[in-house]
């Protein structure tokens, strides 16, 4: 009985281990979603400036979402370098 708690937690603790390094993304793959990510920001900031232009939103709406965006984006650019450097 004392043998199978024993295995059963060394399997455990291998597999919580093993789980993390399994998932986790390469250098290339953090890479490139940094620039998926940009290629996002950069489209959502066009869909803004296009409802502006066509009057869905007004300028200032416009203005103060872009604003946001930016300040999204700078906390999300945070966050990635932190992962890349990880």
């Amino acid at each position: 009985m004392r043998k199978g708690f024993l295995l059963a937690v060394v399997v455990v603790l291998v597999l919580a281990m093993a789980v993390p390094a399994a998932l986790a993304l390469s250098d290339n793959q953090k890479v490139e979603l940094q620039k998926l990510y940009e290629q996002q920001h950069q489209l959502r900031l066009q869909i803004v400036e296009k409802q502006a232009e066509g009057g869905i939103i007004t300028k200032e709406e416009a203005a103060t979402m872009k604003e946001r965006m930016a300040d999204g984006w700078e906390y999300q650019q945070e966050r990635m370098s932190e992962r890349v450097k990880t």
